[in-house]
């Protein structure tokens, strides 16, 4: 089972579960029905460059179907990775005046926002048209989310 819901599969496709805790258990019967259960709990968790491979991985699979979405994607991940290294350098910067830093921290937050959902929209888009999957749209948004922050 993963997560109480019964799973025969001989492998589990992360890149297509949902973020954050997970449990598996597998159960073992011998030939006189003696049964055992072992579980293991386990976190999926994203990262830009898993994102990234993530996005090939949909492309392989006939989630995305273009070549062109793909690159698309990447360079809004580009995006967002550096906004997010700039938001942290300034946020770590002491010799900065913190009224200051403040205004451009919340303007950089904004920002991020603003293009976040303009992604979400061109996902949603490309949704509606057949090019992407609903459930490759679901994993990328939701990652997208936990980076950006």
């Amino acid at each position: 089972e993963l997560d109480e819901v019964i799973f025969n599969q001989a492998t589990i496709d992360l890149s297509l579960q949902t973020l954050g805790d997970h449990m598996l258990s597998v159960r073992a019967a011998d030939e006189t029905d003696n049964t055992t259960t072992q579980a293991v709990a386990f976190e999926n968790t994203v990262t830009f460059d898993s994102l990234r491979n993530n996005l090939n991985h949909y492309f392989s699979l006939g989630l995305i179907k273009k070549k062109e979405d793909v690159k698309h994607i990447r360079a809004f991940l580009r995006y967002f990775e550096k906004l997010e290294e700039i938001i942290n350098r300034l946020e770590q910067m002491t010799y900065f005046p913190s009224h200051a830093k403040e205004r451009l921290t919340r303007h950089l937050h904004k920002k991020l926002s603003h293009v976040q959902a303009e992604f979400e929209k061109y996902l949603s888009k490309r949704v509606a048209k057949g090019m992407i999957a609903p459930e490759a749209r679901d994993r990328i948004v939701e990652a997208v989310a936990m980076l950006v922050q």
